[in-house]
């Protein structure tokens, strides 16, 4: 298993695409964007993807499959192009999000998922 570091904000909370410093967003990688869920249920995955993540998630943030949900966070960890697509595939067929298209041809790559509630 590859082990990534997915990024919290500095006071150690998942990030809100709402609230989110843009240009402090300096990575390429691969991404998560989930709905929380409730004491009773899981998150709700909506999005695993890869690429340049901050224009990557504010294109997601234009998505109205996406920006409809009220609360919204999202993680993402810096990888090299080597490891994306596979890693982007363990992530799509793992969590299954709500809004996939397609993920790639590949050998998945199991990493740690992040601990979300």
């Amino acid at each position: 298993m590859l082990r990534v570091n997915w990024v919290k904000s500095t006071q150690n909370e998942w990030l809100d695409p709402r609230l989110v410093n843009w240009l402090s967003v300096d990575a390429d990688g691969v991404y998560l964007i989930w709905k929380p869920g409730t004491f009773l249920s899981g998150p709700s995955w909506l999005k695993a993807g890869q690429g340049i993540v901050r224009d990557r998630m504010q294109a997601h943030m234009r998505d109205p499959r996406i920006n409809h949900h009220p609360y919204l966070r999202f993680t993402y960890a810096s990888l090299s192009w080597i490891h994306k697509d596979g890693v982007e595939r363990y992530l799509g067929e793992t969590l299954g999000p709500l809004v996939a298209e397609r993920f790639p041809d590949v050998p998945r790559i199991p990493v740690n998922l992040p601990l979300v509630a």
